[in-house]
């Protein structure tokens, strides 16, 4: 038990300062560095792709060369010193690689860490994975709150420093936890390689963020690449459980274009809200971000709901299709649209993100062998890499429409309804064709 809930604070404390500097990040670059718009979404795009894409390294370095645990106390204290790094502007570059780098140790190995206390407990995983979903987020918006708050009245230099102390809690708690896990850890592990491959992920990364807008078209490529290598050696070694590569490749694929979607929250129905949508209550103009704080509320309130639930893998995608296609309609009867529309969307897109993510990390966590937990959790940080740099992509249709009325967000609106009801439909064949069952007793 005691174990368990250091794994908690430690995840609930990274998710706290990442998104706390994420509230920042853009305005920090623009009004703190001077920074033009452009290269302040192109590093901001390429860290957050980064910081996933990374993770199959950290559980490469887990399962050869330090185990899970070390790896992950190791990551705790990367990212300490990446995130108060951030506080000077001199070396404000070399932070974001050490944050990279930090969170390639810990990002998949503290999942990895999850998945090894729920073995033998016939049907925890998925209880687990959505408990700490649901911790993690409430982390989240408390750390946006209180970093905005913070920067917003003494400077973003304090608020920065505010972000850090989410880590920092993560890293003592880690440190202080005497964690047991079932698989055997080396006692002396191997230094040397993994101290060279994290120096050339530093030296990749602080590049990266210098020319971010010349290497950001180049990551999907090389996230496939890594996603196709990473599959081919969990086969190719026989690490991987019985025969699922089918069904993982059903699932990551379907986790990749849920978070395309869902990741439209943040760009084309923030826009959509700052322009056409009535924010006023009385005297009291709510800002546009207010939406993105629903995400984590409604993954909260929501989260004890669906823990025990087994649900099918279609319904993610039926609901975010009720929630863009009323949008499209409400679209084509209105001009300005009242909040509680905007509102009501963003929940159900919430929602449908507690279907889908807790209950793919626990299929990918039982997929995996005691000896390639971290690698295979490094799949899903892999496929959420790839999400975040395809919704670049789709978000850039929204930025280019014109003035901005409801109007011209119906047909892009309707579209992505009818597309998720086909994806929703096929995967809904594919279960009644048992190409969702990881186990004869499971359906996914």
């Amino acid at each position: 038990m005691l174990n368990r809930i250091a794994i908690y604070g430690a995840q609930m404390g990274r998710f706290f300062t990442h998104f706390a500097l994420r509230s920042l990040f853009v305005l920090y670059m623009v009004k703190g560095l001077a920074a033009s718009d452009f290269q302040a979404f192109s590093v901001s795009a390429f860290v957050c792709s980064m910081v996933e894409l990374a993770a199959v390294l950290g559980g490469v370095i887990a399962d050869r060369y330090l185990g899970v645990r070390k790896a992950t106390l190791w990551g705790s204290v990367l990212l300490l010193l990446g995130y108060s790094s951030l506080i000077f502007p001199s070396l404000f570059y070399g932070g974001l690689a050490l944050i990279v780098v930090g969170s390639s140790l810990f990002v998949s190995n503290i999942s990895a860490m999850l998945s090894l206390h729920c073995i033998g407990e016939e049907g925890e995983s998925q209880s687990r994975f959505t408990k700490m979903y649901s911790l993690q987020n409430l982390s989240a918006l408390a750390g946006t709150i209180l970093a905005s708050s913070v920067a917003a009245i003494y400077g973003f230099s304090y608020g920065l420093a505010a972000a850090a102390i989410g880590i920092g809690i993560s890293c003592l708690l880690l440190y202080r936890a005497r964690l047991s896990l079932p698989n055997k850890e080396p006692l002396f592990p191997s230094l040397s390689k993994p101290i060279f491959l994290l120096a050339a992920l530093y030296a990749v990364c602080t590049v990266g963020c210098l020319y971010a807008s010349l290497f950001l078209p180049f990551l999907p490529i090389v996230t496939v690449g890594a996603l196709v290598g990473v599959l081919y050696y969990l086969k190719r070694e026989q690490l991987m459980m019985g025969n699922m590569l089918y069904p993982l490749l059903i699932r990551l694929c379907a986790l990749v274009f849920f978070f395309v979607i869902e990741d439209q929250v943040s760009s084309s129905l923030m826009l959509l809200t700052e322009r056409s949508v009535d924010r006023t209550i009385g005297h009291w103009m709510i800002p546009s971000a207010f939406i993105m704080g629903l995400n984590p509320i409604v993954i909260v309130l929501c989260g004890t709901l669906f823990a025990r639930r087994t649900i099918l893998l279609m319904m993610p995608f039926i609901v975010t299709a009720l929630g863009f296609g009323g949008l499209a309609l409400v679209c084509s009867q209105m001009t300005i649209l009242p909040l509680p529309y905007i509102m009501g969307a963003v929940s159900l897109i919430s929602m449908a993100e507690l279907m889908i993510g807790p209950s793919t990390l626990s299929s990918v966590s039982q997929a995996a062998s005691l000896k390639a937990k971290g690698v295979m959790m490094g799949l899903t940080s892999l496929s959420f890499s790839l999400a975040y740099q395809m919704s670049g992509l789709l978000g850039r249709f929204y930025f280019s429409q014109g003035d901005g009325m409801t109007a011209s967000y119906v047909h892009g609106f309707l579209g992505i309804s009818i597309i998720l009801l086909v994806v929703g439909g096929s995967l809904y064949l594919l279960q009644k064709r048992k190409f969702l069952f990881f186990t004869k007793r499971e359906s996914l």
